[in-house]
């Protein structure tokens, strides 16, 4: 079917049987006053507007988050204005940059949980002693621990964004000669 332009009808002509085109209000047991008509749009107009803000999805505000073990929370007030640095290796070592600090960052050092590893391992001649630390952000332990930041699976940071929970830790690499202690961060998916 095509659509010619002669058929639309004007605004300004009235159809030829328009005698019942004003009776919708008429059959309501409301009086069809002005005040009415506009409470019944605004009332729809409101209802609407609310239905459809409630289905976009809002940005939260950051928050503190704590670990499992209720001992250690997030950061939302420190490293204003730092630079992500590159992980050293683990999953996310090609990754655009999200982490912040630490010798040493990666996925390696993170629990299944995704906060900084709390446990031993080793070989009979080198132990490694995984430590969350909550005195970076500070100059005394505040158990604050982590922050997040988010970041792309492309380098140059292009594509989509995904949460990371950096959280701060140490490892204390033990030998026979003694020990070192390293400043690592774990880099944690949250997505």
């Amino acid at each position: 079917m095509t659509l010619d332009v002669r058929s639309i009808v004007s605004a300004s002509t009235q159809p030829p049987s328009h005698a019942g085109t004003r009776t919708s209000l008429r059959n309501l047991n409301v009086p069809s006053q002005r005040r009415t008509v506009l409470k019944a749009v605004a009332t729809a107009s409101v209802a609407l507007g609310g239905s459809f803000l409630g289905m976009v999805t809002r940005a939260e505000p950051a928050a503190a988050e704590t670990n499992p073990g209720g001992n250690l929370q997030g950061w939302d007030d420190c490293h204003q204005g730092y630079q992500p640095v590159r992980d050293t290796s683990g999953l996310y070592y090609n990754w655009q940059n999200a982490c912040h600090g630490g010798t040493y960052r990666s996925s390696e050092y993170c629990n299944v949980n995704g906060w900084h590893r709390q446990d031993s391992s080793g070989t009979p001649t080198v132990t490694y002693d995984y430590i969350a630390s909550s005195d970076r952000c500070w100059a005394a332990s505040d158990n604050h621990n982590s922050w997040t930041w988010s970041a792309s699976a492309n380098r140059n940071g292009s594509g989509t964004q995904h949460p990371f929970r950096c959280s701060d830790g140490k490892v204390i690499v033990i030998t026979a000669g003694g020990s070192t202690p390293y400043d690592t961060v774990c880099r944690f998916k949250k997505d």
